[in-house]
């Protein structure tokens, strides 16, 4: 079983994808293994899987990771065969097995990530209505019907309201992202270490750099180097970040499993001898 998502040190990021393009991609000797990953899976991987299962999303997020299932021929070509108890492309798409006492919170973490309620219950009623999808003739027809604005006469009422008010969180992003780029009039280069630390919305993250305890760059180097730096660090939300304040190039040191356990973060930092 092997583990990939965002919240890794450049470093290790940079290993761990092509250990899983290595296992799982086109070339692959295809020897039984699960992959459990994040988004970081959907694009620009070239990932083949023979078997697919997601929590639920907008439609067009579960097309993209449908990309990754049976993505190359494997019948009398040179590549690795498919395993013989897949018969065919299977994607299965995890849904709340719950009572509906709100559909606000319904959705649960899919509802947290993606925001948007009604696309949710859309995509599935989408997936029950149809079982089997023909690409690229099923496209146009669940994006429309996913997406479109109006809201249709047998959806509950209460999705219209979360949607009036998804919009206008979605309003108020703007403008926030809006205010937060002409905050101030002096502009940054390129090279500028303070432009890592604006993202979406105007939420302000933190560049901590990981350091042993003897002090030195989890992943070596010198420290003064932003290319050797670049390898240890990581960016997490400025409200998490712990350690000492470097003022000169703005951001954190910290001593790993000292002043951030990063278990807790779900970020994933392999032993040394691995």
């Amino acid at each position: 079983m092997d583990l990939f998502h965002a919240r890794y040190t450049f470093s290790d990021r940079a290993r761990i994808e092509k250990q899983i393009l290595d296992i799982y991609g086109k070339h692959a000797g295809r020897q039984g293994r699960i992959l459990v990953a994040t988004q970081v899976v959907e694009q620009s991987l070239d990932l083949d899987f023979d078997l697919l299962v997601s929590q639920i999303a907008p439609i067009e997020f579960l097309m993209q990771r449908m990309g990754r299932l049976w993505r190359h021929d494997r019948i009398n070509t040179e590549l690795s065969p498919r395993s013989t108890r897949i018969k065919q492309p299977t994607f299965i798409t995890l849904l709340p097995d719950q009572p509906i006492s709100s559909w606000k919170t319904h959705y649960q973490g899919s509802g947290f990530v993606y925001r948007n309620i009604r696309v949710l219950y859309r995509t599935n009623q989408y997936l029950n209505k149809n079982s089997k999808l023909t690409f690229p003739d099923c496209y146009r027809d669940a994006i429309e019907y996913v997406h479109n604005e109006q809201a249709y006469t047998e959806e509950p009422e209460e999705l219209l309201s979360l949607f009036e008010s998804y919009q206008q969180e979605q309003d108020g992003s703007a403008y926030t992202a809006k205010m937060y780029s002409v905050l101030d009039s002096k502009p940054l280069n390129d090279v500028d270490p303070r432009c890592a630390l604006l993202t979406r919305e105007g939420e302000m993250t933190a560049t901590v750099v990981l350091l042993n305890e003897q002090g030195e760059l989890w992943h070596g180097g010198d420290y003064q180097e932003q290319q050797d730096r670049e390898l240890s660090t990581v960016a997490i939300a400025k409200k998490h970040a712990k350690g000492k304040q470097d003022p000169d190039l703005y951001c954190v040191k910290a001593i790993v499993n000292h002043d951030i356990n990063y278990s807790e973060l779900g970020v994933f930092l392999p032993l040394k001898n691995e």
